[in-house]
């Protein structure tokens, strides 16, 4: 069974697709894995500007690799005449295909920064899981590949698509698998733990506050006295 963070699903409002791979993906990969649902990332663009970025899952694995995974559901179509995806015979804002290796080339800009781990260590993948759909996926747009869509009919299979998927992405330089400290370093990056507000240096600048604010207060006191003694 997979570690999932957060470790259940935290809005039951979510679309199906969502939860029914949240639960698929728990229960069908194993111990090694670790998702992360809904992840939240914030992107610097080449203009400086931060951009608020949500990843509907990112699976890790020491042994496979770094999957940004985004889900889509009901029906799906595309239009090659406007070379639009549509959901709900709605226009999507982007391919989901280019939205899921947006994602990852982000979440590969992230690990650089925070733990120096980019693709060349280790598979980063990208792929969408069409939860609504159970035929066979054909005449597919240039940017979009059978081996990179898990659909409806292949959710109780997770455990093998997943990392097939991974394969796809592997190139004959990675290694067999993240060392301890590669892996540690990867999954502090997602999810760092920390405390703040607690500590001694937290404690001492409180302190001070508190006496600058004293002081102010008894300043303001003693200037109030000097005043009614003038009067």
């Amino acid at each position: 069974m997979a570690r999932m963070v957060p470790a259940t699903i935290i809005d039951e409002a979510l679309n199906h697709g969502e939860r029914d791979l949240f639960y698929a993906l728990k229960e069908g990969l194993d111990a090694s894995f670790t998702v992360f649902h809904s992840y939240d990332l914030l992107v610097k663009k080449a203009t400086g500007r931060l951009l608020p970025i949500e990843i509907d899952f990112v699976i890790f694995s020491p042994a496979h690799g770094l999957l940004a995974l985004e889900v889509k559901g009901g029906a799906v179509g595309y239009d090659p005449d406007r070379h639009v995806w549509l959901q709900n015979d709605r226009e999507m804002k982007q391919s989901p295909f280019a939205q899921a290796l947006s994602a990852a080339n982000d979440l590969e800009r992230y690990l650089i920064g925070k733990a120096r781990l980019s693709r060349e260590h280790f598979p980063l993948a990208h792929a969408v899981c069409f939860r609504d759909v159970f035929r066979d996926m054909k005449n597919l747009p240039a940017d979009a590949a059978p081996g990179i869509i898990i659909t409806g009919k292949e959710l109780p299979y997770v455990g093998e698509a997943v990392p097939g998927i991974l394969a796809r992405f592997r190139h004959e330089r990675h290694p067999a698998a993240l060392g301890p400290r590669e892996a540690e370093a990867v999954i502090h990056a997602l999810v760092p733990a920390f405390e703040y507000g607690v500590g001694l240096a937290d404690r001492m600048d409180a302190a001070e506050r508190q006496v600058f604010a004293l002081t102010e207060e008894q300043a303001t006191a003693a200037l109030a006295e000097q005043r009614a003694a003038e009067e």
